[in-house]
């Protein structure tokens, strides 16, 4: 699928959305990414979902919602809260 090759490819697909966030430090959490994508209105709502086991980062489920995400070589964060929202989130 588009989300797939984008990720592969390090290329941003047509269909995806893409927000930015500014680098800070080695990586970004989860919780940063969710508020950045706009899957989460909050830093508790992103907690609550990461809770629900129901976000992946870069397709990696993810259990620890302040585990540092290192920041990806090329391209961007690929964020996804359930099956069918994902959004890119690339750092600059």
């Amino acid at each position: 699928g588009a989300a797939k090759r984008a990720f592969e490819e390090g290329t941003v697909s047509a269909d995806l959305p893409v927000k930015t966030i500014e680098k800070t430090g080695a990586g970004a959490n989860a919780v940063t990414l969710l508020v950045a994508a706009g899957l989460a209105a909050t830093n508790s709502d992103a907690r609550r979902k990461v809770a629900e086991k129901a976000v992946r980062v870069d397709d990696r489920l993810v259990t620890d919602p302040l585990q540092i995400v290192p920041y990806p070589q090329s391209g961007a964060f690929k964020v996804q809260y359930g099956k069918k929202k994902i959004v890119l989130v690339k750092p600059t």
